[in-house]
């Protein structure tokens, strides 16, 4: 398979739209192949730069962005932290899939913002158990924000009532 500099991977043909849409970002293609290998009932983009990976997630709705650290140009770490400094990326879920097995890598991966990391060669089941987990914890956050938000609503209608009850009296 050959990639471009962006592109999107073609769904299963009884993908629903409904599938969370993933984004792998790695400058090597293979490796690429590897990871989409195991993302079976994904929809699946590919990029092969940062740049590309920002362009794509700013143009198109990502659920989960799995994502190389070593990249020429602007690399994983920058992206991650463009992500977490932006108000409408910053709670997508970013797992960083990479070579990279020291602890100073480690910790670089996390302070720039990673909700999780996992280690080349890439095992399938992991990949898909993290994965998951990661999709799981972004649906129960926008759950908690909407029933926050109806909350608060709801906070401020009794508040007013009891405003206007204590006026009346």
């Amino acid at each position: 398979m050959t990639l471009g500099d962006q592109s999107e991977m073609q769904a299963p043909a009884d993908a629903s739209p409904s599938e969370p849409t993933v984004l792998i970002v790695d400058d090597n293609e293979t490796s690429i192949d590897q990871i989409l290998a195991s993302l079976d009932g994904y929809d699946v983009i590919a990029a092969t730069s940062g740049a590309d990976a920002l362009a794509i997630i700013e143009s198109e709705h990502v659920d989960l962005v799995l994502l190389d650290i070593m990249m020429p140009g602007i690399d994983g770490l920058e992206v991650c932290q463009r992500l977490r400094s932006d108000s409408q990326t910053r709670d997508l879920p970013v797992v960083f899939i990479t070579a990279s097995t020291d602890d100073a890598t480690i910790e670089k991966a996390y302070a720039a913002g990673a909700d999780d990391y996992v280690t080349k060669p890439v095992r399938r089941v992991e990949l898909l158990a993290r994965v998951r987990t990661q999709l799981e914890r972004k649906q129960q956050i926008r759950q908690l924000r909407h029933r926050n938000s109806e909350l608060n609503v709801a906070r401020e209608a009794l508040y007013a009532s009891d405003e206007r009850h204590r006026l009346a009296m």
